[in-house]
Order: structure tokens, then sequence, then C-alpha cells
């Protein structure tokens, strides 16, 4: 391919590239396989080579994971097809955003984000009222295992 249909990003450090391209790049594979592109990483640059509209879509898509590394979040493969499907709508300008508001904590202190609600099959209208010591919440309906299940 010539320069003329070469993208290019550039990443701030190499830990931000591997944390975007996943372990053994399936990250990578993901988003190469959904655009129908090809990535090409050299330390702190990436560029996209194919379609003009699947570079365009492959660079939109990976500045919103950038966006979101570089919030102290870490993604995982849930979060690059979250991404993907955004893309394919029309949507992903608003990706990095769903991880702005901290909705809760794990009992580990791990910090639970907006980004949950863009996996696929849940959705806000599933979402069911849950209280535990006094605190009122929105969750996704009990597993058998749970030890306050929702009253609706």
């Amino acid at each position: 391919m010539t320069e003329n249909n070469l993208l290019e990003l550039h990443v701030k450090d190499p830990n931000e590239a591997v944390l975007l391209l996943g372990t053994s790049d399936s990250h990578l594979s993901l988003i190469e396989e959904s655009f129908d592109i090809h990535i090409i990483t050299r330390g702190e640059v990436i560029r996209l080579e194919g379609s003009e509209e699947g570079r365009q879509t492959g660079k939109l898509l990976l500045e919103q994971l950038l966006k979101v590394i570089r919030k102290g979040i870490n993604i995982d493969q849930r979060d690059i097809v979250s991404a993907i499907e955004m893309a394919k709508n029309g949507t992903i300008e608003y990706f990095a955003e769903l991880y702005d508001e901290e909705v809760a904590r794990s009992a580990t202190g791990r910090s639970k984000r907006h980004g949950i609600w863009n996996r696929p099959g849940r959705n806000r209208e599933n979402l069911s009222r849950c209280s535990i010591g006094g605190t009122s919440f929105e969750k996704w309906p009990c597993q058998k295992d749970c030890p306050n299940p929702s009253s609706g």
C-alpha cells in the first residue's frame, strides 16, 4: 500500500499500546476483522491500512479506547466488542463518556463505571432495584446465589 492509504495514530508511551492492543494482540485482531483493515504497530506509532471508511472508523475507535485508557481504566475484550458495535452504529464518539462516572465499587475496591451498560444484551430496561445496608441501587437481575434478591 502507498503512504496515501495509511492513517497514523500516536500513543503517548508503549504501555498505552500494550493496553490498547491486548494480550497477544487479541484486541487488535478483533478490530482488524471487524473493519477489514490491517493495523501495524511500531513503538508509539499505530498505522491503519485498508479502505478509507475502514481506516477512519478504526482510527475513531482506537482514539476512543485510548481516551478510556488515559483515564486509568483497563479495557478488556468486552469493551472492545462494545466499542466495535458502537462504531458500526455510528455512535463511537460517545464511547469514552460511558466511563466518566463511577457508579459503584466492588468488594475489592475496583471501580465500576457506566461502561457496563453497553454490554451485549444489557440495557437499562433490564435493571432491577436492590437495597443492601440501606443503600439502594440499580443492578442486573439477581443470580441464584445472590444474598439479597431484589423485589423488582
